[in-house]
């Protein structure tokens, strides 16, 4: 599983998107925190071609919550 978060982490490094922290929850998945303190939850073993696709998604729009919240 730590080789499963490393992986996570550079890949998403290089789309520019910064994971301070993993953890693994009970279910097998992973919790990452991204730099923003926010987090978002990634299967242990993605099903399919577009799992990454989705946690790059996810990631992403959590990044953004902060500057719309901003008021």
């Amino acid at each position: 599983m730590k080789k499963r978060a490393k992986e996570l982490k550079k890949a998403m490094a290089r789309h520019g998107i910064t994971i301070t922290e993993t953890e693994v929850c009970k279910s097998g998945h992973i919790k990452a925190y991204l730099q923003n303190g926010r987090f978002i939850i990634v299967s242990g073993s993605p099903s399919d071609k577009n799992a990454f696709w989705s946690m790059k998604r996810d990631a992403r729009r959590e990044l953004g919550k902060d500057d719309i919240n901003n008021d």
